[in-house]
């Protein structure tokens, strides 16, 4: 009995180690490269919903482009008229 928990304690370190290596090289993996040329100037302002919290984005790569996040909620376009950087109290 004692050489067969010996052995699945074994398997269940090798099994534990290999999962361990796999997933920090998966994090280690730098993230693939953006073209320039997909990046384009735009001026799209977004406000969370939740806490009220303001992003102006300048630039946008459209390939990879997904609704901005804040809150753990969408933030939703804002429209402002050009010129207009900081918006009325």
């Amino acid at each position: 009995m004692n050489l067969f928990t010996f052995a699945i304690a074994l398997v269940m370190a090798i099994v534990i180690w290999r999962t361990t290596i796999y997933f920090l090289r998966m994090l280690a993996a730098p993230p693939e490269e953006i073209d320039p040329e997909d990046v384009h100037e735009t001026m799209a302002h977004y406000r969370c919903q939740v806490c009220g919290a303001e992003v102006t984005m300048t630039m946008a790569n459209d390939a990879q482009m997904g609704a901005l996040r804040h809150c753990r909620e969408e933030m939703v376009l804002v429209w402002r008229p050009e010129g207009l950087e900081n918006p009325p109290d």
